[in-house]
């Protein structure tokens, strides 16, 4: 039980003047006695005078030290690790778009006369795929591979994706820089809101999705995100060094 501190019948020691007693007599500030004792009685407890000050310095360090922490460790605890890696790649792809001017991102200088830009939509195409496909697996629908418009033409896989990739190129090879970089990026926020909101369950168990055939989600996730983002950026980065 809080002890009330009665400031009006308090005596005056000479010998020892209480500090607290002595602003509360002052008058030189307009405020309220009632808020005057309250604060001063808060001031003058013992708790406030011996165990604050131990405290307080604990407590400031151990803000310094999280804060430390998140500087090294962005990522250690808002984010699962699949995520962060995702996240990582996007980023570099970023810094490296960030050295590009819009003419070197819009020539023909990959292999196959593709541009920057026809990566960066490529890109986004197999993200905005992937995420169509993680709908239909949530709801329990099978998927259309590869995509609506492209016509399967026989039971090869690699020969599949090399043509559905032709197919993307002739889709985007038109749209203006702005526009793919937009997508990309927006595409990008999306993969990671959704990437957020998957359970562990959804990502690691390979029977979650009886449509995906005991293969589990993240094999998905990682074949079109940050393993697809190293090939491309080791593609651009590969025509940077012959050009320097």
């Amino acid at each position: 039980m809080t002890q009330t501190v009665d400031f009006e019948t308090m005596q005056h020691d000479p010998r020892d003047p209480n500090p607290w007693l002595a602003l509360y007599l002052d008058q030189s500030t307009p405020v309220d006695p009632a808020v005057k004792q309250a604060w001063l009685e808060d001031s003058s407890s013992r708790c406030r005078q011996f165990v604050l000050p131990i405290v307080r310095p604990l407590a400031r360090g151990t803000i310094v030290l999280f804060q430390l922490v998140k500087t090294v460790l962005p990522n250690a605890f808002t984010s699962s690790p699949l995520l962060h890696r995702i996240r990582a790649r996007h980023a570099d792809m970023e810094e490296l778009l960030s050295s590009l001017s819009p003419a070197q991102m819009t020539a023909p200088v990959l292999d196959d006369d593709w541009s920057v830009k026809d990566s960066l939509a490529h890109l986004a195409a197999w993200e905005n795929m992937m995420l169509d496909w993680i709908g239909s697996y949530q709801r329990g629908q099978l998927v259309q591979r590869w995509a609506p418009g492209f016509e399967i033409d026989g039971d090869n896989g690699a020969q599949q994706m090399h043509r559905y990739n032709a197919y993307l190129f002739e889709q985007h090879r038109a749209r203006e820089l702005a526009d793919v970089l937009d997508d990309f990026r927006e595409t990008f926020m999306r993969v990671a809101a959704t990437m957020e909101a998957l359970s562990d369950a959804e990502i690691f168990d390979e029977n979650h999705f009886p449509a995906r055939s005991g293969s589990p989600l993240l094999d998905l996730i990682i074949g079109d995100t940050y393993e697809h983002y190293d090939e491309h950026i080791g593609w651009i980065r590969a025509w940077l060094e012959k050009t320097a």
